[in-house]
């Protein structure tokens, strides 16, 4: 049974009309849904739950913006996604399709674009998988491309003391908007602290 603080998925809104995305489900299964109104009027009026299978939906793109001198590879998220799922950039003058894409699971792939030389602008986005389909306005900017090298912090315990063994964070992170090729061709170097510190 679903709890505050125990629960399969989540849906959190403070508007009217929230929603819960279960991305996919399996047979005739039983389903507990736990509604729980916190505050001002929410917290004592009633309620209705509608419950509707969605079929092939886009719920986020990320990024949603990429530039034009190479690849850029988004995630998209979503309900209904299968291994043949195909996905399109438009404008009024121009398509593109992907290069590859990384399906994960129902509700996630990695579609990856080559953009080089494309307009900048932006884009529409197709998602088809056989008859269904999603259109989502507006989804992609393409804007001028911007590779900068990889950028790499070293999150280091406060109490780490010199000589001794701790644990520490490597965080990388693409600060361009290009698909960068660096990662895993990082040197020993670049994430060794000194021991003289």
């Amino acid at each position: 049974m679903p709890a505050p603080g125990g629960f399969d998925f989540r849906g959190q809104s403070f508007e009217p009309d929230a929603s819960l995305v279960i991305p996919r489900t399996v047979g005739q299964s039983t389903y507990y849904i736990m509604v729980e109104g916190q505050f001002g009027d929410a917290a004592t009026a009633g309620f209705t739950l509608t419950a509707r299978l969605p079929g092939l939906s886009v719920a986020e793109i990320a990024p949603n913006q990429g530039g034009n001198t190479g690849r850029v590879t988004l995630r998209i998220d979503g309900t209904e996604l299968t291994p043949t799922t195909t996905v399109q950039l438009f404008n009024t003058t121009t398509t593109i399709d992907t290069v590859a894409i990384d399906y994960r699971d129902a509700s996630h792939l990695f579609a990856t674009f080559e953009l080089s030389g494309v307009a900048t602008g932006s884009y529409d986005m197709f998602v088809s998988d056989g008859p269904a389909n999603d259109l989502v306005f507006d989804a992609f900017e393409v804007m001028p491309g911007v590779e900068m090298p990889l950028v790499i912090d070293l999150i280091i315990p406060g109490g780490y003391r010199r000589l001794r063994t701790t644990s520490m964070v490597v965080e990388v992170r693409n600060a361009g908007n290009l698909q960068s090729n660096t990662v895993g061709k990082i040197p020993a170097w670049a994430i060794r602290p000194r021991l003289d510190a």
